[in-house]
């Protein structure tokens, strides 16, 4: 929540965190990640996620890059 509250702080929106971006793209089709969309961070993502698997289907599985 650090850096939440220092871009609210410093208004600082230019440069969006992706977790951000994703937040808000569920958002607008009404899912989230029981944060608010400015407010998520991966790991929040990741464990919605894994703690509601029935909610969201993955269709590429994770791997590493080469």
């Amino acid at each position: 929540m650090g850096a939440y509250v220092f871009r609210r702080v410093t208004r600082e929106d230019d440069y969006p965190i992706c977790s951000w971006l994703v937040a808000h793209a569920f958002a607008k089709i009404g899912k989230d990640f029981d944060v608010e969309p400015g407010a998520a961070s991966p790991d929040d993502i990741w464990d919605f996620v894994n703690l509601h698997p029935g909610l969201y289907e993955m269709i590429h599985p994770l791997q590493r890059l080469a």
